[in-house]
């Protein structure tokens, strides 16, 4: 399935694409028998995402529905879209293209254990939202094609087998950077990386347009990540 989060009247919606049109969870199942911890588990994305089976059970349920009848259907190309779900955290990996990790000196740790930076909620916008050229923030605004890894369940130590069984789905991710901010320069001409402000300033991080679970998107690895700015290809 192919989740998304959109702007209704009466609120962020949770909906699942259906071909040309996005089918909203709570409308489509208006009229059926549904619990309380049903109804809780269809307000929001993440709410959904933190039901885990029940979540996404509710969602099949609500696009046959939708299916039968024609219910909850609402156009996508008319749709405003709000990010797909709101991370409470997001743990970003600094070295996970090989020709960029070629351009930086080798962490003591690399090989074993990826470099990791943190980009906070307050950073996050929607797809197709503008993103915020300030020049008393940056006059370096970079950008970088990311996929993200959706956690749906939480672990601590989790072995590489069952590593599959806490992800919810992926998503888009565009990590924005200020990067005059993150490259500093000590008086003895050594360089050192600063992901504080660098990273984390208003609608730096772009995330959708959908969420997409992992029985659909197949082998990850097999994707192919592309950033385009006022349509030219400065990524593949």
């Amino acid at each position: 399935m192919k989740f998304v989060s959109f702007r209704h009247k009466s609120g962020i919606r949770v909906g699942v694409l259906d071909g040309d049109d996005i089918v909203d969870v709570r409308e489509a199942l208006a009229g059926s028998s549904l619990s309380e911890t049903d109804v809780a588990a269809i307000a929001t994305m993440n709410a959904l995402i933190e039901a885990g089976q029940q979540g996404l059970d509710l969602a099949l349920q609500a696009l046959a529905k939708s299916k039968a009848s024609g219910a909850g259907r609402t156009p996508y190309a008319s749709a405003k879209l709000d990010v797909p779900h709101r991370p409470g955290l997001i743990l970003a990996s600094g070295g996970n293209y090989s020709d960029h990790r070629d351009e930086k000196e080798e962490a003591p740790l690399a090989g074993r254990e990826p470099e990791f930076f943190f980009k906070t909620p307050h950073t996050v916008v929607a797809h197709g939202d503008p993103l915020e050229i300030d020049p008393r923030v940056t006059s370096k605004l970079d950008y970088e094609v990311e996929l993200a890894v959706v956690i749906g369940k939480k672990g601590r130590h989790i072995s590489i087998d069952n590593v599959a069984d806490h992800i919810f789905g992926y998503t888009v991710l565009n990590d924005v950077t200020a990067r005059e901010r993150q490259v500093r320069y000590k008086t003895d001409g050594s360089m050192f990386y600063e992901s504080g402000s660098s990273k984390n300033f208003d609608n730096s991080t772009p995330i959708g347009p959908c969420i997409v679970t992992p029985d659909e998107l197949g082998d990850p690895q097999n994707l192919t990540l592309r950033t385009l700015v006022n349509n030219q290809v400065r990524q593949s």
